[in-house]
């Protein structure tokens, strides 16, 4: 059995070798990845088990380092099951995002939240639904927004104005 002094000094041999041949290694490591999908998968899974708030820090910094992934890929997951295409580009979606800073809708200073959508968070939408979500056919709304006109159509929409306007003017609601 090897002393913590030997297993510390073969760990900065390793570290310097790694550093050396960085190149190498990756390669080496991708490829017996790719050989090995399962033996991998299952010794990832083992890791995440056995570390799971190493994990979750890890979530953490990548969440803090990229706000917009997450609204991406549920944009994207919303394509797969509506059955439309979705060719916008986490580039393309982030420059779409940082080009709205302000719903052109309600007028909101849009934020990202921590979490559960609030009502001036940025939402993405379709102009032509059955397009799906491909460049020239997206725009930033605030969540409000996108929430206020969901599925209705415009006639839907002037009904409720309408019915809004008769029923609560004077009363103080909503004014």
């Amino acid at each position: 059995m090897r002393s913590e002094a030997a297993k510390a000094a073969a760990r900065a041999r390793n570290r310097v070798w790694y550093q050396a041949n960085r190149p190498h290694a990756d390669a080496k490591s991708k490829q017996w990845t790719k050989d090995n999908r399962d033996k991998a998968t299952a010794i990832a899974l083992r890791w995440q088990r056995a570390n799971p708030k190493a994990v979750a820090a890890i979530r953490a910094r990548y969440k803090a380092a990229h706000p917009d992934v997450g609204i991406f890929n549920m944009m994207r997951q919303r394509a797969k099951r509506r059955g439309v295409p979705c060719t916008l580009t986490i580039q393309q979606f982030e420059e779409l995002i940082a080009q709205t800073p302000i719903c052109p809708v309600l007028g909101l200073r849009l934020q990202r939240a921590k979490g559960q959508a609030t009502d001036n968070s940025p939402s993405i939408d379709c102009f032509v639904p059955k397009l799906g979500y491909v460049p020239g056919n997206v725009y930033v709304i605030s969540y409000r927004a996108n929430m206020l006109k969901s599925n209705a159509t415009i006639s839907e929409l002037r009904a409720l104005l309408a019915w809004i306007e008769t029923t609560t003017v004077g009363k103080g609601v909503n004014s």
